[in-house]
């Protein structure tokens, strides 16, 4: 199993858990919400299809607590090839199987139960199944009801929400190009805790939005944003995995809560954009100031949809036990893309159509490559560290020792 698989499952599972853990989904209480996922069928990474029960997500759910992101992912067990007893998540996925036809054996049970993965270790016996099924009575057959209602966050960082829009054309370089705003407006407040500008509507523009907000102003409980591609990605999927951030997207509240960002980028451009020339500026630096500017000014007037019409800013700093700040460190290290790289026979790598030298001892070797957004920095995970690693330079090969990043947190 490579390491990008088991990214790629503990990002399952995290995905179905976080909501437990935050106390966050549109059900009307954890049962309701387990059951649900446990009756909807869902395809795991590696592409194979079945059901992830209430057991397993209890399971999932207690080494998230216990351990964060790390405790979900797949470990070698000890006791591969043997038999075990049952787990609760096992047990579950038998009486839907049995649920589902009354008239299945456990000769068919178990056969759909391997098919699915659901015994990745030692398989039992059929006995074992029917000897199960005789104890209990299968019930999983209850309907659950969705809360699809509007809401409104009772505490500053519980829900930021973030989308893109388009601003305005400026001349650079001799031709016309647009520029994208992505904006980040806590719920609660309806500060505006992060913003972008870029020429790029990308997930580097958002994630760079979303980085210099937390930066700034701690993390938020969970994320809503909507179904477009900066949004929908496995590497925005993993900060938030590594962050403890919950992640929502707009099919969950059927689009109706995107209205506060929205609404901001609305009177954000009856009174900024028209308001400036656009002819004046000739660079994403130059616009930035006058956007800077214009949001630093809307954060401190009086908003109409908060308690006594108070302004943004005067909102958010009612709580400071709200601000999670999070450590530089950490920070820059969940914002690291990844991606898996064969080294090539010169001890290079090839990144974004650039040429990157790792070193001798890594030839022909396969090894995970770790970045900002931007390319601004990229390293190589080698021997449980992070090494910097510089674009090839033909006349001086880069022979300095280099900086080694330790991975762990606890050193």
């Amino acid at each position: 199993m490579t390491n990008q698989d088991i990214d790629d499952i503990a990002l399952f599972r995290y995905n179905l858990v976080i909501p437990l853990i935050n106390n966050d989904f549109p059900d009307q209480n954890k049962t309701a919400y387990m059951r649900r996922i446990a009756e909807t069928e869902r395809q795991f990474p590696g592409g194979s299809s079945g059901y992830v029960q209430m057991g397993t997500l209890r399971e999932w759910a207690t080494k998230y607590r216990k351990a964060g992101f790390s405790g979900l992912k797949p470990q070698p067990r000890k006791d591969r090839g043997t038999s075990r007893r049952l787990t609760e998540g096992q047990k579950d996925e038998i009486i839907r199987l049995k649920t589902e036809n009354p008239r299945r054996p456990a000769t068919t049970i178990r056969r759909k139960m391997i098919s699915t993965g659901f015994f990745p270790t030692g398989i039992p016996s059929e006995s074992t199944i029917q000897r199960y099924l005789a104890k209990v009575v299968p019930d999983l057959r209850r309907d659950h009801i969705e809360d699809m209602r509007a809401f409104e966050m009772a505490h500053v960082n519980e829900l930021w929400q973030m989308d893109t829009t388009h601003g305005p054309f400026i001349t650079n370089d001799g031709h016309k190009r647009k520029v994208y705003i992505v904006g980040i407006i806590d719920d609660a407040s309806r500060y505006l805790v992060g913003w972008h500008l870029s020429y790029k509507d990308d997930s580097v523009a958002v994630q760079l939005a979303l980085k210099q907000a937390i930066a700034t102003y701690g993390k938020p409980r969970q994320l809503y944003a909507d179904n477009g591609k900066p949004y929908v990605n496995k590497q925005l999927a993993l900060i938030c995995a590594e962050l403890g951030i919950g992640i929502r997207h707009a099919q969950i509240y059927h689009g109706n809560q995107k209205g506060k960002i929205e609404r901001w980028f609305g009177v954000m451009k009856q009174q900024w954009m028209a308001n400036i020339n656009y002819d004046d500026y000739s660079s994403i630096a130059e616009l930035k100031q006058s956007f800077a500017d214009y949001v630093r000014d809307r954060n401190n007037q009086s908003n109409r949809n908060l308690p006594n019409k108070e302004a943004p800013i005067d909102r958010l700093s009612t709580e400071p036990e709200m601000i999670h700040k999070v450590e530089a460190r950490r920070l820059n290290m969940a914002f690291l893309h990844r991606e898996a790289r064969v080294v090539n026979h010169d001890g290079t790598i090839n990144l974004n159509s650039r040429q990157y030298e790792t070193g001798r001892a890594t030839i022909g070797e396969k090894v995970m490559v770790r970045y900002q957004p931007d390319y601004s920095a990229v390293y190589i995970e080698w021997n449980e560290q992070l090494v910097p690693v510089s674009l090839v330079d033909k006349i001086h090969n880069g022979h300095a020792k280099r900086e080694r990043i330790r991975m762990t947190e606890d050193q």
